[in-house]
């Protein structure tokens, strides 16, 4: 079966807002068009918050591959706070 490359997937799920605005934020500045179908549900743009949701980033099939890439890469780097940078 063929995937349409202009169909949406979702490559991660978030719980906050920071978390999918940050996420967001990565993969458009890598090029990425992506969105949340929550978005237009529960008024999370605007800074709005208002139901406890589970936060779909979706992003076209034919960039799936590059964007779960960028954010696994993000994920790995990320340093959890109060922990200090490990030393080279």
């Amino acid at each position: 079966m063929t995937v349409d490359p202009e169909s949406f997937v979702t490559v991660a799920q978030f719980t906050t807002l920071i978390e999918f605005d940050m996420a967001r934020g990565l993969l458009e500045s890598e090029g990425i068009e992506c969105f949340s179908p929550e978005e237009r549900f529960t008024g999370i743009s605007g800074g709005l918050y208002t139901y406890a949701v589970t936060i779909r980033l979706q992003v076209r099939s034919r960039d799936e591959e590059r964007a779960r890439a960028l954010l696994d890469q993000a994920e790995s780097t990320f340093i959890t706070p109060g922990e200090p940078p490990e030393e080279p």
